[in-house]
């Protein structure tokens, strides 16, 4: 948690033309890849509960909705695990069925452009997983 805090106030200095283009000050950095993708619950205002993805690699480096509430982003995972989507392999390396996890995501929260793509500058952005 001390590390998700100092994220949230290095956030919180971050000059208007490098945020991305979204205000961090209600999204507290709830996981990270460490490769730069940050996902983020918002704890106040309109968006308060939801849950927004960020990675520079992505979407043009906007923040986008990945899951509606806190509570649907554990029952996706959930979804996942049970449906053996994410799994172990015999080393014990969790890895995922990247297009059954897409599809899976997608059906899931229809309402996410995480998932189901955005509109950028008037392109349509989709996530593609590499096909393992």
């Amino acid at each position: 948690i001390e590390l998700a805090i100092e994220h949230y106030k290095a956030f919180q200095k971050l000059e208007p033309d490098m945020n991305f283009g979204v205000s961090f000050e209600n999204l507290f950095p709830i996981f990270l890849s460490g490769g730069g993708e940050y996902y983020f619950y918002c704890f106040s205002g309109s968006d308060k509960g939801k849950i927004y993805y960020n990675s520079p690699a992505e979407f043009l480096g906007e923040t986008v909705l990945a899951f509606v509430t806190l509570e649907q982003m554990f029952i996706s995972i959930y979804e996942c695990y049970k449906r053996e989507v994410y799994y172990l392999d015999t080393n014990g390396i969790m890895k995922v069925k990247t297009e059954e996890h897409l599809e899976l995501m997608k059906s899931l929260n229809p309402e996410c452009q995480k998932w189901n793509g955005k509109e950028v500058d008037g392109e349509l952005i989709i996530i593609e997983f590499p096909k393992q």
